[in-house]
């Protein structure tokens, strides 16, 4: 089945007919292309270009081409069910359709299509490859066709097939290539995904090693294991490091098409363009949710924050109550959330800084879970765009390494369980009033981010005594 043709195809065949008007005398002209106006519809043949531009009776027209006004316009032949240019297959339906004088005719290439002599109308159709693809009607009322002119009408008949062969490649091709295109950028995006967080686990590897180092006694056994673990985790880190250059490198595009003949459909690709469904953790999978223990899913986050946090000499708080309910969410897919916004505020907090981690219920149907720091906060330009992927901001130009991508993924995850996150800076200041030094807390900017979530059913509440959260 034939694809829509495009304004430029349309364009040849119109100027094609006007051809056939002013150099041969032609009356009237219609191109017919064998189309499917809906899914639940036969394929049929459907005019594009007509001449004269207006006055026309198409459907009378190809009821007669066809079938000499013995059938209706709307029981046009079954016409190729695939048409595209490489998967093209005889169609003999067509043929026996049409009076056995005109099937002859078609099939003699020296004659000059299959004439009406009533009307002096000549039905030539577009075949390609034993494949008719649609037909060219022309009729005049003042004379006959000579045999030259109905050569001349086979030369124009053969362009406007070629160019509907072409027509019909570059259509297909280039649905191919925004096809590909759109697998390419949800690949990209996903590869992403995936490097990002296997930097977070890499860092908090390497920060194990270390503090494992300095715990053991010079001659220890274990010092050559504790090395190894080390040595391999900064190996792999720098290999991920690797990885995202390779990642982040634009590809080589083909020369442009000069501007006049680069239709506007072939411009570049763009985010808009990619349709692109939700996804789910890394997978790209819908994420199902079910009730969650706010404390089992922090408690072994916050003991490894804790320790990264004793390393770069941060200061780390939370506040949990112990009766506080369970959510509905997706436990990994929070998991690599809460991951994400620590690995932020231990990263772009200074030495002797502060981070807190709280958790409270609100209006009995969310529960807020917060991370807040006390570092230098984030610009107003940059609070617009700090959920867009690879935004970095103002911290593109420092030296803390960074893809730009943990608050993007947070942010997703968090909608598709039907939760919000929200960022605040500089944070608010009374949740630091009691833990800050008065100096400290006069020079406080730092950035709150809060997730929330909807509460877990009564019922589960009821199941499930209070955890209590042990670091």
């Amino acid at each position: 089945m034939l694809m829509p043709a495009d304004a430029e195809f349309a364009a040849l065949c119109q100027a094609q007919l006007a051809l056939v008007a002013q150099g041969l005398g032609a009356s009237l002209g219609v191109v017919y292309l064998a189309q499917q106006l809906s899914e639940k519809d036969e394929p049929r043949l459907v005019p594009i270009a007509f001449y004269p531009e207006s006055g026309i009776d198409w459907e009378q027209i190809l009821a007669m081409a066809l079938n000499r006004g013995r059938t209706s316009a709307t029981s046009s032949p079954r016409l190729l069910s695939d048409a595209r240019p490489n998967a093209i297959e005889q169609d003999s339906t067509f043929a026996a359709s049409l009076p056995a004088e005109e099937t002859a005719a078609s099939q003699n290439p020296g004659y000059g299509g299959l004439v009406n002599s009533t009307q002096q109308q000549v039905v030539l159709p577009l075949i390609h490859q034993e494949t008719v693809l649609g037909l060219l009607v022309v009729g005049r009322d003042d004379r006959p066709w000579e045999r030259w002119e109905r050569n001349q009408l086979n030369q124009i008949a053969h362009t406007i097939t070629l160019g509907c062969v072409l027509d019909q490649r570059y259509q297909w091709l280039h649905q191919e290539r925004q096809h590909h295109q759109q697998l390419e950028a949800q690949r990209h995006d996903r590869l992403d995904n995936l490097l990002h967080q296997l930097r977070n686990s890499l860092t908090a590897l390497q920060t194990f090693g270390k503090l494992l180092l300095k715990r053991l006694l010079p001659g220890d056994a274990n010092q050559d294991v504790a090395n190894s673990i080390l040595r391999e985790a900064t190996r792999l880190k720098e290999l991920s490091q690797q990885l995202e250059t390779v990642l982040s490198a634009e590809p080589k595009s083909l020369p442009a098409l000069p501007p006049a003949l680069c239709p506007p459909d072939m411009q570049p690709m763009t985010a808009e363009l990619i349709n692109e469904q939700p996804a789910g953790l890394l997978a790209g999978t819908v994420l199902g949710v079910e009730p969650c223990s706010v404390a089992t899913i922090l408690e072994p986050l916050l003991a490894s924050a804790i320790a990264i946090a004793y390393d770069r000499n941060l200061a780390l708080y939370h506040r949990i109550p112990k009766d506080i309910p369970a959510i509905q969410a997706n436990p990994q897919a929070l998991r690599e959330v809460i991951n994400n916004l620590l690995e932020n505020a231990l990263k772009y907090t200074p030495t002797g800084g502060s981070i807190l981690v709280s958790a409270v219920p609100v209006e009995a149907k969310w529960v807020e879970i917060q991370v807040s720091d006390t570092g230098p906060g984030i610009p107003p330009a940059d609070l617009p765009h700090i959920f867009e992927r690879h935004y970095r901001g103002v911290q593109a130009n420092s030296k803390i390494p960074g893809t730009g991508l943990g608050l993007a993924i947070a942010k997703m995850l968090i909608e598709q369980m039907q939760g919000e996150i929200i960022l605040q800076s500089p944070a608010d200041p009374k949740i630091w009033a009691e833990l800050l030094s008065p100096q400290q807390f006069a020079s406080l900017h730092g950035t709150s981010l809060t997730v929330r979530l909807p509460v877990a059913s009564t019922a589960f509440q009821a199941n499930n005594s209070p955890n209590s959260l042990r670091i």
